[in-house]
Order: structure tokens, then C-alpha cells, then sequence
């Protein structure tokens, strides 16, 4: 994974260059294949690179033109033959991604950035004027960190870079670390160190000498809906819109696998990748964990019929014994000051990855949220005049629903937008408290309505519409981006692809589940190529068992949680002795304290300490 930084001294002085060098180290870790720190006058650029795509290899960033303007770029352009034809180019022209998506801004200006398709950011800076263009993709595939103020401009993907910068201090913003620990989700994009501010999905931000200007770009239509006259219909849709996703994301330098476990997000995507790679003879591969001592969160019985039925080559990787000990192993990343426990079964994934010679990696991820919150689907089937079908589907949920209570208030006052806005503006005067956090830091946090909110009143399903374009997932993704640097691995999101998130947010609740039937959609675009005994799997596998075994056999995590209590301003210390919380959310709050204390012992103490001694 590469990264690059932008800096400039807005008053004219000349740039430190031990300063930027001090910036250039932290991009050590993001690729061996290029490097190149450009200080001149008044402005530093730093671009450190791995090459994951054919077009890329060779090319050293940033890229300069004869009129003084400079281009960085992170990511990767998903319709070129689209910005090729638009740049009246020929097609046999090899010019990188950078290069494509550089001629088409300086010839289109920023509004027309929606044309472009793919994870990207990228910066645009003129040396002659000092005006600078920055910009992110509009599913957030990439990360761009900035802070902008009278006396310069620090631009990166990555925040130790600009901490690296001597008016960055290295703290944490409170209510990122709160509510992380707190298990609470966000409802705007927050970054992890304060005064650095991440740059949303979709938008630009132009700056000259008179003014700074934030748009955003891309919008997706909320209230667009997507009719067809049978299932097949949507099924076909789906399959095309999947299968171009997963094309999308094989340009690859090296050998490409998918991170497959044994359900229907990730399978999918390994069968369709194994049926184009196939097109071009050669075989796709498959990374899939195993439990020999955790049978219930084993998914062999799932995967391996896929892997043998389409010549897909797996590799098991067996992560009864893979847990963070709180050694020298444990991934730390110094702006992540939080972690999940399953991470390390990513990182050893990335380790056999790597041993493999696999750099490319296709993933499932965030295919949950595309087929949540259907709580609308009882009045979305009497809108169709589908009444008998609604009464039908309304029986079947009466019977298996033990809380009759709460199965009325989510299928018939939940989806009525009067009784939303209500019970948003209740949440505004009085929020829910949570029984995690600190009182004294809770109390401190202000109720903010969803940075969507008013955008996605007119969608299907308008919370669905907030998971997928909020920019939560581009932020998962991009705390990831450190570790996989590690092991020279790109993850790539499928699930993620625009022109499939807006398709499955068009279309109606009964594509998303069907009675008790979880993903039809995608049973009925896939039927011919899955097992039998996946297509009647109806249940998803639960890590809570391995997690809870693992949790209370580590002696480490007991020891930082009592070492220190850093995390003591963040979470209550009585909810670990709440009777009526589960023990195995409990059991997790715990551990997630401990890492805190662990990671800022060994990770931000030590970073702290090092970022001063090189400022001195």
C-alpha cells in the first residue's frame, strides 16, 4: 500500500527539509518499490510506493509538467477505457492511472469528477499560484487527512506524517477513543488525532490565494427505486453488477485471492473471480481460516466444495492459537489506538498471503450493510399491491418472533417518517445514555443527528442508505491500510463498488430477505454454482465462542487492564460489575481496555518520545 504527504508554508518561507524528511520516515512502512521526497522553496511532496497494477510499475510520483504544477495520486482507476475515450486518447496507450486521471482533471476542471470510477485520492498543487486541488473517492476506498490554517497546509494518507510535523500534536481525540471503547457507533466522520480532519467521500477541496472551497461531488439519488417484473430480473442485475466489481479489482501485479470464509458475501466473489481469472488461464486463489478447537466457527464444510467445484486453489489458514498476546507480535498501529481481537486473524492471513505470493486480496467485508435495516418491507409490499404476500410474510414473523412488542415497532412504526423524526428530535433534547461510557465524558458529548440524515429521508431504507454512504466503511478500511502495508498486501472491497451500493439501495426489502431467507438475491443469481447445503444455510458464523475461549485464557490482557487506568476516563468501571450486561460483551469491553493500556504503553509512549527527540 503506498501513501504520499503534501505540505506548504503559506507565507512564502522556505520548507525545513528536516522537517520533511521527519514526515518522509513515517511513509517508511508503505512500500519498497519507489520513493521520492521533493522540498522546494516553500512546499515539500512525498510519495512512498508499492506497485500493484501493471500500468503503475516504473512510475515515480509525484508527477511534474513544464507549467510547474505537480500531481500525487493513491489508488486506482476502475474505468480507464471510460477516461481514456473521454481524453480522446488511443486505447493502446499505457499511461498509469495517475497519469489518466491527471490529463482529466487538468482538462475538466474538479466537476466532472464523477466520472471517475474506483478508490483514489489525489492532490493537485500549482507552484506558481499555490492553488491546490484535493479529492476522495465517492465510496471513501482511499484516506486523506488534512489540516489547513492561516500560516501552511498539510495534506496525507496517513496522520503520522503530519504528526511527524512540529504544529501536529500527537493527541488523541477523546470522542473517537470513547466511543470506540464504548462500543458506540459515530454518527459523523471523526478523526483520531485532534486537528486533523478527514476529507469525506466524494468531496473536493480547492484552495487559492482568495478562498477555500469544499464540495462534494458525488451524490447518489435517495430516492431512486428500482422496479423489474421477477426475481430472475434482479438476480441477473445483481450477478453483472458483482461480477463487474470483482473485474474492477483483478489488475493486479501479482497473484490475486480472495479472503473467503463459507457465506454467501464472500463465496460469491470468489466464484465469480475464479471464473475471469479463468478467461485468462490462470487460477484464483482462496485464503479461508480454520478452527480445529472451535468446530461452531469452522466453515469448511462450506468452503472447500466452492474451492474443488471451481479449481480454486485455498489455503487454510488455522487461527485456533492466533490471538493478540500483547507481545512484540501484536499489530499496533499508532493511529488505531483500538482493536478488534479477530484482527490478528486478518494478520496471519496476510503472513501466509505473502508466503504465497499473493498481493491482492478480494474481500467480502461490508457486505452486511447492504441488506440491513429492512424494517420498511411490510409497507413497501402493500405499495406494490402485493397485500397477500404482506400478510403472508406479517404471519411468519408473528410466529417466530418471540417480542411481539418488538416486532410492531420495528415492521410498523419504525419505517413512519413522522414517528422518525420524532424520535430523532427526542434523541436531540434527550439522548440515550450509554451504559458503557464515562458519565463525565458523556456528558460532554453533544447528540448530533447523522451526517446523512436529512439525505436520506427519501431512501427505501434510509439507516441502510447511511451505512453504506457515510464513509464508516471507508474509514474501517483505511485502519487496516498499516497492517496489510506490512506484508505488501492491497485489500480490495467488492461490496464496496459504487454502481453495486446503489443498485442494492434501490431495490425493494424482499430482495434483501424473504421471510426467514437471508441474501435471496443473491441464492437466485448464484443458484447454479452453489452447494446445496450452502444455498440452505440461513444463519451467519458467530467468532464469539473463539473470542470469549481466547479472552479468558489470556493472562496478559488481565494484567494491562489492571497495569494502568488510562482507559478509566473513557468507560465506567462499575459496567464491568452491571449485572444485566451479557458476559461476553463484557468479557470484550475489558479486553479492548487492556489493548488501550497495552498499545499506549508500548506504541504511543514510545512514538511520543521518539517524535520528540527527532524534533529536537
Amino acid at each position: 500500500m503506498s501513501a504520499f504527504f503534501f505540505a506548504m508554508n503559506r507565507d512564502g518561507s522556505n520548507f525545513d527539509y528536516e522537517i520533511a524528511d521527519s514526515m518522509m520516515s513515517q511513509l517508511d512502512g508503505f512500500g519498497d518499490d519507489f520513493s521520492q521526497l521533493v522540498v522546494k522553496d516553500h512546499f515539500a511532496i512525498a510519495y512512498q510506493a508499492t506497485w500493484y497494477v501493471p500500468e503503475e510499475v516504473g512510475e515515480q510520483q509525484p508527477l511534474k509538467n513544464d507549467n510547474g504544477e505537480y500531481f500525487v495520486f493513491l489508488g486506482r482507476l476502475d474505468n480507464r477505457a471510460e477516461i481514456i475515450a473521454a481524453l480522446s486518447l488511443s486505447q493502446s496507450q499505457t499511461l498509469s492511472d495517475a497519469q489518466l486521471i491527471w490529463a482529466y482533471v487538468l482538462r475538466f476542471g474538479a466537476d466532472r469528477l464523477n466520472d471517475i470510477i474506483g478508490p483514489y485520492v489525489f492532490i493537485a498543487f500549482d507552484a506558481r499560484t499555490n492553488d491546490v486541488l484535493f479529492a476522495r473517492d465517492p465510496m471513501g476506498g482511499r484516506h486523506l487527512i488534512h489540516r489547513i490554517c492561516n500560516d501552511f497546509i498539510l495534506i496525507a494518507t496517513y496522520e503520522m506524517a503530519l504528526v511527524a510535523h512540529p504544529y501536529v500534536p500527537y493527541q488523541f481525540n477523546s470522542e473517537k477513543v470513547a466511543r470506540s471503547l464504548a462500543m458506540q457507533l459515530e454518527t459523523k466522520t471523526l478523526g483520531c488525532i485532534d486537528g486533523l480532519k478527514p476529507v469525506e467521500p466524494g468531496v473536493y477541496v480547492q484552495l487559492t490565494k482568495e478562498q477555500e472551497t469544499t464540495r462534494r461531488f458525488y451524490k447518489a439519488t435517495p430516492n431512486r427505486r428500482i422496479r423489474f417484473d421477477t426475481d430472475q430480473a434482479y438476480a441477473r442485475e445483481f450477478r453483472r453488477l458483482l461480477k463487474q466489481a470483482v473485474a474492477r479489482r483483478l489488475r493486479s501485479t501479482g497473484q490475486v485471492a480472495t479472503m473467503m470464509s463459507g457465506g454467501l458475501d464472500s463465496v460469491p466473489i470468489a466464484i465469480a473471480a475464479s471464473q475471469l481469472e479463468s478467461q485468462k488461464s490462470r487460477q484464483h486463489h482462496a485464503l479461508s481460516w480454520v478452527f480445529d478447537r472451535f468446530s461452531e466457527a469452522d466453515e469448511r464444510k462450506f468452503s472447500e466444495p466452492v474451492c474443488c467445484d471451481f479449481s480454486i486453489l485455498q489455503h487454510q489458514v488455522n487461527c485456533d492459537e492466533v490471538w493478540p498476546k500483547f507481545d512484540h507480535d501484536t499489530d499496533l498501529n499508532p493511529v488505531n489506538p483500538f482493536n478488534i481481537p479477530y484482527s490478528e486473524f486478518q494478520q496471519e492471513t496476510f503472513r501466509r498471503a505473502q508466503k504465497e505470493g499473493i498481493n491482492t486480496i478480494l474481500t467480502g467485508i461490508h457486505g452486511d450493510i447492504l441488506y440491513g435495516h429492512t424494517h420498511s418491507i411490510i409497507y413497501e409490499l402493500v405499495g406494490a399491491g402485493q397485500w397477500r404476500r404482506a400478510m403472508d410474510l406479517f404471519k411468519l414473523y408473528w410466529q417466530e418472533t418471540a417480542s411481539k412488542p418488538g416486532l410492531l415497532k420495528n415492521l410498523f412504526l419504525k419505517p413512519i417518517r413522522p414517528i422518525r423524526f420524532c424520535v430523532q428530535y427526542w434523541r436531540r433534547i434527550k439522548p440515550i445514555r450509554s451504559p458503557i461510557m464515562a458519565d463525565d465524558l458523556q456528558s460532554k458529548l453533544k447528540p448530533t443527528d447523522h451526517v446523512l440524515e436529512h439525505e436520506s429521508r427519501s431512501a427505501v431504507r434510509p439507516r441502510q442508505w447511511q451505512n453504506i454512504f457515510d464513509g464508516t466503511a471507508g474509514s474501517d478500511m483505511a485502519l487496516g491500510r498499516a497492517m496489510e502495508a506490512k506484508y505488501s498486501i492491497d485489500r480490495r472491497y467488492p461490496m464496496r463498488d459504487r454502481d453495486l451500493c446503489e443498485f442494492m439501495a434501490a431495490i425493494p426489502s424482499t430482495q434483501l430477505i424473504d421471510g426467514l431467507t437471508l441474501r435471496p438475491i443473491v441464492l437466485n443469481a448464484f443458484s447454479d454454482e452453489l452447494p446445496n447445503m450452502l444455498k440452505q444455510r440461513n444463519t451467519k458464523t458467530s467468532f464469539e465462542s473463539v473470542i470469549s475461549a481466547q479472552i479468558a485464557d489470556d493472562k496478559n490482557a488481565k494484567y494491562w487492564l489492571s497495569t494502568s487506568s488510562n482507559w478509566q476516563r473513557y468507560v465506567k468501571h462499575c459496567y464491568f460489575d452491571a449485572p444485566d450486561e451479557e458476559s461476553a460483551v463484557q468479557s470484550l469491553v475489558q479486553w479492548r481496555c487492556a489493548y488501550y493500556n497495552f498499545w499506549q504503553r508500548t506504541c504511543y509512549d514510545q512514538k511520543r518520545a521518539e517524535l520528540s527527540n527527532h524534533s529536537k
